[in-house]
């Protein structure tokens, strides 16, 4: 009598399994998961007394979204590794799934437009530190101010801003020989904070035969730089920076004397008789974190 093997069984068993059990053909549903188990054993008896018996077992899964997944309890595989066969997609189109390496299931339904990029790729995120614009940056000026990290402090300054530089200094009007000083006040913030003031003087009879004089005394709870730049109105600016004060250049290219707290500047428009001329006061020097308030005194006077 012609003996079964129990190998070739479990192998014919195995390969019809895997055929009809096959995910070609997957329905698409939104949650609805099909198995399908077969399970075959066979027994044959030989005049040796010897019985065999050999069960085998397969099982499809499929599992509707565009997925699917064969595995078989016996020793054969569920599919060729590398084999490609139809699966449907969560939109109704047809894919594809390739058997695994193993051969022991199917990977998941390749759908039109699945990539293998993660969306989350962090290469891509919006956050990325090398494009991050900070906006507390106290360094950049934007409207004509200049904030320093060394003003610490917000000053409530009572005086008009920005007043930085000798063009655009807060005018101050004309004046004459002998007119009352004028006064103004402000707030130095900081020692990075300079304010510039500008009046006119206008050489005449009440002046006499003497060279005028620009003066600028300021009263402070700290003491600060005061500067006077003469700008003659005609000839050149000839004058002497005395009792200590040093020699200077406004922003715009003015000359003038600077001191500590108050500068009279004794001056002559050589090459002409008239004095009249523009003079900028510049305030500056108070100490850092600090606000400043300070009354100016400014004056235009006969020599």
């Amino acid at each position: 009598m012609r003996k079964w093997h129990p190998y070739l069984y479990t192998f014919a068993f195995t390969f019809a399994a895997a055929c009809s059990g096959g995910s070609s053909n997957t329905t698409a549903s939104t949650s609805d998961t099909d198995t399908d188990t077969d399970t075959g054993t066979g027994t044959e008896t030989s005049s040796g007394s010897t019985t065999t018996t050999s069960t085998s077992t397969s099982t499809s899964s499929t599992t509707n979204g565009g997925t699917a997944s064969e595995s078989n309890s016996g020793t054969g595989s569920a599919c060729v590794p590398g084999m490609s066969v139809a699966c449907v997609c969560m939109d109704g189109t047809n894919g594809a799934q390739v058997c695994a390496p193993d051969g022991m299931s199917f990977e998941p339904c390749m759908c039109a437009g699945t990539t293998t990029n993660m969306t989350t790729d962090p290469t891509t995120s919006t956050t990325d530190p090398t494009t991050t614009d900070t906006t507390t940056d106290t360094t950049t000026d934007t409207d004509g101010t200049t904030t320093d990290m060394t003003t610490g402090n917000v000053c409530d300054d009572p005086g008009p801003e920005p007043n930085e530089v000798d063009m655009e200094a807060v005018d101050l009007g004309n004046t004459q020989c002998f007119n009352e000083p004028g006064v103004v006040e402000g707030v130095l913030s900081g020692d990075q904070d300079v304010d510039f003031f500008h009046f006119h003087g206008q050489d005449g009879m009440s002046c006499g035969f003497a060279d005028p004089d620009a003066i600028a005394t300021v009263t402070a709870g700290e003491d600060v730089t005061v500067c006077v730049y003469v700008d003659c109105d005609q000839g050149n600016n000839d004058f002497n920076c005395n009792g200590g004060a040093q020699d200077s250049m406004s922003p715009g290219g003015v000359p003038g004397c600077c001191n500590t707290n108050a500068v009279t500047v004794g001056y002559n428009c050589s090459g002409t008789m008239n004095e009249s001329a523009n003079v900028y006061i510049s305030l500056s020097g108070a100490p850092p974190d600090s606000c400043v308030m300070y009354s100016l005194e400014w004056d235009f006077a006969a020599g």
